[in-house]
C-alpha cells in the first residue's frame, strides 16, 4: 500500500489534527514549520515543558501520519 503523496502545509495540517487525538496532548502542543534561516529543515514540535524528542506525544502523532501520508517536494 503506498502513501498518499501530499505537501509541506498538508502534512503540518495532517500532524496538528492528529497530535490533539493523542494521549498527553496539551493545548500549548503544536507542530510548527522550522522557521526560515534554521539549522534544521522540516516539521519542529513545540511545547512549553518537554522537548519535542522527548515526547511520546508527538512521536505517536507523526508515526500515524507518515505511515498514511508522505510529502512530495514536487507538488510545492
Amino acid at each position: 500500500m503506498s502513501r498518499e503523496q501530499v505537501t509541506a502545509q498538508k502534512m503540518l495540517e495532517l500532524l496538528n489534527e492528529v497530535l490533539r487525538e493523542q494521549k498527553g496532548y496539551r493545548p500549548e502542543m503544536e507542530f510548527l514549520a522550522s522557521p526560515p534561516g534554521s539549522s534544521g529543515v522540516g516539521i519542529w514540535g513545540t511545547d512549553t515543558s518537554t522537548p519535542y524528542t522527548e515526547s511520546d506525544t508527538y512521536r505517536d502523532a507523526e508515526r500515524i501520519v507518515h505511515e498514511m501520508y508522505e510529502f512530495d517536494p514536487h507538488k510545492e
